[in-house]
């Protein structure tokens, strides 16, 4: 592949992830781990804002600049109504508010990625026994070797059958991979999970409130990772710090 066609393929991924359409398999591994992806997608959004930013100020100066004409012309010679220039100005005070909002608050960072970033498998003495087995319809063979996409179809036929709070801990985990946020939400504010003691319960439902950039709920949980795992809890202060880190700039 070309390098052209590897910057190809990366915006294709960033578009997808925007849009909020499924990736394959190969575009969840370039996500997850290619290191040049994430760098072209931290350039990428620093361009994105740059442009809207550069947008605004043209924006604006475009503005001050007829204003000033505006002032300057004699009344019965002035090509523009005060009304139009009342409206052009008023579209661009919307335009500036929407620029606020947009790189301020929840929006300071991108959730998406930052979600999908943040994913974390997991993994117990059972379901790892449970994974050796290669049987085509095992959701643990399936999620042990990343192919999340089929696992969530098959985690669905299993749970219709057998409602064991792990099945659905582990769906909700390749809900996640696939970055369906609103879906693994669902599943982990599910109350039968709370049986699962030692699961990192609040940290994967703060990676799903994350995506949806529901920030403060996600920060909430984040400082009450309530597992006995220590690798989470690590995990979840360092992405505590760095939410609050970008939010502070």
């Amino acid at each position: 592949m070309t390098e052209d066609q590897k910057l190809e393929q990366y915006q294709d991924i960033i578009d997808k992830l925007h849009e909020g359409l499924e990736l394959t398999e190969i575009e969840n591994s370039i996500v997850k781990s290619d290191d040049d992806f994430k760098k072209y997608q931290k350039d990428h959004l620093q361009i994105e804002q740059a442009i809207t930013h550069n947008a605004m100020e043209k924006k604006l100066s475009e503005l001050n600049e007829l204003e000033k004409k505006y002032k300057s012309e004699p009344k019965r010679k002035r090509g523009l109504s005060r009304r139009s220039y009342l409206l052009l100005a008023a579209s661009s005070i919307l335009l500036l508010l929407a620029y606020f909002f947009v790189n301020s608050g929840d929006d300071a960072y991108d959730g998406d990625f930052l979600a999908h970033e943040s994913v974390m498998d997991f993994t117990d003495p059972e379901t790892t026994r449970s994974s050796n087995n290669s049987d085509t319809k095992n959701p643990y063979a399936q999620y042990s070797s990343g192919k999340y996409r089929m696992a969530i179809s098959t985690y669905k036929e299993l749970i219709a059958t057998d409602d064991n709070p792990k099945h659905k801990f582990f769906y909700g985990v390749c809900l996640l991979r696939e970055g369906k946020w609103k879906e693994a939400e669902t599943v982990f504010e599910n109350e039968e999970l709370k049986a699962l003691r030692n699961y990192p319960l609040n940290y994967n439902l703060a990676v799903a409130k994350i995506g949806l950039e529901k920030t403060d709920e996600a920060l909430d949980l984040l400082s009450n990772p309530s597992s006995g795992n220590e690798l989470f809890n690590r995990e979840a202060e360092k992405l505590r710090n760095k939410i609050q880190g970008r939010l502070d700039r």
